[in-house]
């Protein structure tokens, strides 16, 4: 018998963020992106870890880095950013 192997659906993308480089970012960066999302797992008021690990592995790096920019301007507007993400999972 062969040793086990994973399903590939269920390993992370490669092109995504850990949530420790996550929960490096600034709490405020965050905290802008999560209260933009259409989610109610995570809010403006959960911890950075929360934060994190909601954001690791559901969009990829490039979507992440777009929210980052757009988070530290003076009025951030996501909508662009939300509705051109392809790798946004529909259990946001």
């Amino acid at each position: 018998m062969s040793g086990y192997e994973l399903f590939p659906s269920i390993l992370p993308e490669d092109d995504t963020y850990s949530v420790q480089d996550l929960s490096d970012w600034e709490y405020k960066t965050l905290r802008a992106i999560v209260s933009n999302l259409p989610t109610k797992k995570v809010n403006g008021k959960s911890t950075r870890l929360e934060m994190a690990a909601f954001l690791s592995g559901r969009f990829n790096k490039t979507t992440l880095d777009k929210m980052k920019s757009e988070a530290e301007t003076d009025d951030p507007d996501f909508s662009e950013i939300i509705n051109a993400a392809s790798d946004i999972n529909s259990y946001v």
